[in-house]
């Protein structure tokens, strides 16, 4: 077996890392590059996507509580209504009341003008 021989200079630096990539302030690699590329993207494309997607869900149930706020107030004035009717109904029951006692009382004045005229 023959002894290993050193390559020439030339090999050597040609096959040795470049001197970058040890220094302090080493370049990144394509690979490194392309990658934080990807997950930048990748974050901005979800960051977007997602407000769109929460802006929809917030106009629907926004249009939710309107409709849900329309019928109610259709709700709450058709209520109205009907306790207005009723009072209405029982201010009315009052006054037959009032004007029945009202011709019992009139009707008492008269006699007794007539019972103390007979007399």
């Amino acid at each position: 077996m023959e002894p290993r021989q050193t390559p020439p200079a030339a090999e050597r630096a040609a096959t040795a890392a470049p001197p970058w990539r040890h220094s302090p302030r080493a370049r990144p690699s394509t690979a490194l590059k392309v990658r934080s590329v990807i997950l930048t993207a990748s974050a901005v494309a979800i960051t977007v996507l997602g407000s769109i997607y929460g802006a929809g869900l917030k106009m629907s149930r926004d249009a939710k509580r309107e409709k849900q706020t329309g019928e109610q107030a259709r709700c709450v004035i058709d209520e109205q209504i009907a306790q207005l009717e009723r009072k209405k109904g029982l201010l009315v029951a009052h006054r037959v009341g009032l004007a029945q006692k009202a011709d019992n009382f009139r009707h008492k004045v008269d006699e007794k003008k007539r019972n103390s005229q007979q007399e």
